[in-house]
């Protein structure tokens, strides 16, 4: 749960005016996290840096926010600015999005060469069984044959 530590001056960057808080919340570590967030005067919605720093106790991160001056404020600014433009977990999840539906295609491109090779498999065995099966049914005609070719020698004597 996030903590409003500290309370600064307006900034102004850009023709606009922003009003910086310090947060800090916990970490599981039992140490605190302390992040830079700053609130446009025009109603849009609030920027924030990443985590400014990590202190042992709640008392240490008052203390190094109360130390911080209208220049780190305004470069902290500056990198709020920009992370807000492109939040660097959404360029990360763009590129694994990407890279994950580029590895779906191969993936659906080998299983479609399975599928058909799996068909080709198939039929040659469709056919290796019919090739059997005829073989089979011209061996049994054969024999059929030469055994009543026998009978009638046999006979014939």
């Amino acid at each position: 749960m996030f903590h409003r530590i500290q309370q600064y001056p307006l900034v102004h960057y850009g023709g606009r005016s922003y009003r910086p808080r310090v947060y800090g919340e916990p970490q599981r570590d039992g140490r605190w996290g302390g992040w830079i967030v700053f609130f446009p005067l025009n109603g849009n919605p609030a920027i924030a840096t990443d985590r400014e720093t990590t202190q042992r106790t709640f008392e240490s991160l008052g203390v190094w926010a109360a130390g911080l001056t209208s220049v780190y404020l305004e470069g902290a600014l500056v990198r709020a600015l920009q992370l807000a433009a492109e939040p660097p977990i959404l360029a990360d999840l763009d590129g694994a999005e990407y890279a994950a539906l580029q590895d779906a295609e191969t993936l659906q491109t080998a299983a479609d060469i399975e599928r058909a090779t799996a068909h080709i498999d198939e039929a040659a065995a469709a056919a290796a069984r019919a090739d059997a099966d005829r073989i089979r049914d011209e061996r049994l005609a054969t024999q059929s044959a030469l055994a009543a070719a026998d009978e009638a020698a046999a006979r014939r004597r």
